[in-house]
This record gives structure tokens, sequence and C-alpha cells, in this order.
């Protein structure tokens, strides 16, 4: 994971022979309208890249949102991002198994420097 701040717009940065990925994620009450808000990992990406020397084909924005916008839609097909509201996520985890020993273990991880 990034850092808490200071993340160009990615909070989790997945390096995988698969595919490298920049993940960013949001909080929503209520439906996600805000088509910006999602451009994040598109625009986190060249910052990404430069550091690392990796490609980062995978864009993904998260949100537990249970509604989408259609300007939202347009937006990350035109940009090349998958979008995980939080019914694609109960999909996900349906055919995942996560152990609460890994989230725990994950979550005290050290986080990723991106100082300069």
């Amino acid at each position: 994971m990034t850092p808490l701040s200071g993340d160009y717009g990615a909070d989790v940065v997945v390096f995988s022979e698969k595919g490298n990925a920049l993940i960013q994620c949001k909080t929503s009450m209520y439906s996600l309208e805000d088509a910006k808000m999602v451009l994040e990992p598109y625009n986190a990406r060249p910052e990404y890249e430069a550091r690392f020397h990796k490609e980062f084909p995978k864009l993904i924005f998260c949100t537990n949102a249970l509604h989408v916008g259609n300007k939202v839609r347009e937006k990350v097909k035109k940009y090349g991002i998958d979008i995980w509201t939080a019914k694609e996520m109960g999909r996900l985890l349906d055919i995942s198994t996560v152990h609460y020993e890994d989230l725990l273990r994950w979550e005290s991880a050290e986080r990723l420097s991106l100082d300069s």
C-alpha cells in the first residue's frame, strides 16, 4: 500500500507477472457521480512508471458506492480504467479466499515509500 497521503492517486500498487496495476479506493455512502475522481489512477500512472521503471497497464478504481453514474462509466471506459463497485467486490470475494490474518498482516506491513 502507498502512504496515507501523497500517493499521487493510487492507494495500492500491484507488482505481478500477470501485469502491474494501480488501484485507487474511495468510499461513498451514496452514488458515485464525480467523473474527475475516477481519473486518479490514470493520472498517477506516469509517476509510478517513472519511479519504478515498470509499466502499469491495469488501472482500477474501487468504490463501495452502490450506484455509479453514467458520466463516471463513460469516463472509465474512455480512459481504460476498470471500476469495482460494492457489487463487483462482493463477487470477487465470493470466488476468493481471504483470511482475517492476511488482512491484519497486510494492514500492518510497511507502506511503499514515495519520497523523492
